[in-house]
């Protein structure tokens, strides 16, 4: 079958192209294996200086060598920047649990002790009883004791020391509400 499409071709007869050929086009095609011959006898040179620095990384153990060496440097580093990060951040948590939770701590605390006042400000109204007064008089100490110990604390931080300020000017004039109350309550008796 092939070669009957091959005769019909023939049969054909296509104009020819004409082309000079240089002579190192000649000697190309004239000779086409001594290309192959050129590219192993290179390749036979390269197995033969197995021990040189070319030959090596181009093999297959010199490139599996520099890519684990190249992990394992990579590691390293993360574990040395992971490490810096636990650091810090173990140093946040201490920080924490011990200046910030304490703060947090006397807020709550000075929180609990303006409930109390009022508590017993209102159980002294109420029943006249002097033991609400002196408890009345015990949560007031105490709350403007700490007070003043966070005004001392928030010295240096204007954002808290703003509201603290808040915080004592509403509970002095809460003092003064109280105060004036327990005075007419006094004077009823």
């Amino acid at each position: 079958m092939r070669s009957n499409t091959t005769r019909n071709l023939k049969s054909l007869k296509f104009p020819s192209i004409k082309r000079n050929r240089t002579s190192k086009e000649k000697a190309k095609r004239e000779n086409p294996l001594s290309l192959f011959k050129r590219l192993k006898k290179k390749d036979n040179k390269l197995d033969n200086n197995d021990t040189s620095k070319g030959s090596f990384l181009q093999s297959i153990r010199g490139r599996v060598l520099i890519i684990f060496t190249v992990l394992i440097i990579i590691l390293i580093l993360m574990l040395v920047l992971t490490s810096t990060k636990m650091f810090s951040a173990q140093q946040a948590l201490e920080k924490f649990t011990n200046v910030d939770i304490k703060e947090q701590m006397m807020v709550n605390q000075i929180a609990t002790e303006i409930a109390q006042l009022a508590n017993a400000e209102q159980s002294y109204i109420i029943t006249g009883k002097q033991n609400y007064m002196a408890s009345y008089k015990k949560y007031k100490d105490s709350t403007i004791t700490h007070i003043k110990q966070l005004t001392e604390t928030y010295k240096n931080r204007p954002e808290e020391s703003q509201k603290l300020q808040s915080i004592d000017q509403f509970f002095t004039t809460y003092l003064g509400y109280s105060e004036r109350v327990i005075k007419i309550r006094d004077e009823q008796v």
